[in-house]
């Protein structure tokens, strides 16, 4: 991904119901915003590939991003008890290790939580100690 030289908006999950609202105020605010979706017919300039449920080593993110929102996870309780160790690689290794690469670059990362996920980390959070 080429460096930008606007600060930029990353929405993690911008296909969400929560992304795609962010993504919506963000863009109507003037802001530069760049998406991520797991869906590979969604993928387009301004949303890029990302699927936490695969191995992600070096994701392919905008440079720099000022500000991350990570609202890409599994949230169906159903999905969860159908799939215990699957839910668990997204929410529990996946979205956490993409917010410390976050930071790692520089970026303020803002997890909104939903009711039923528990974490042992709160948002906004800038660096881990």
């Amino acid at each position: 991904m080429p460096v930008r030289s606007e600060r930029v908006t990353l929405v993690v999950g911008s296909d969400s119901l929560i992304g795609s609202a962010l993504i919506t105020e963000l863009r109507d605010a003037g802001q530069t915003v760049v998406g991520t979706t797991r869906r590979q017919e969604a993928v387009d300039s301004s949303n890029l590939y990302l699927d936490l449920s695969e191995q992600v080593v070096e994701p392919e993110l905008p440079s720099p991003v000022s500000v991350a929102i990570l609202c890409a996870g599994v949230t169906s309780l159903e999905a969860c008890r159908l799939d215990l160790d699957a839910t668990a690689r997204v929410n529990v290794d996946a979205v956490p290790a993409l917010a410390k690469e976050l930071v790692a670059r520089g970026a303020f990362v803002v997890r909104p939580r939903p009711n039923a996920e528990s974490a042992d980390w709160a948002p906004p959070y800038r660096s881990y100690a």
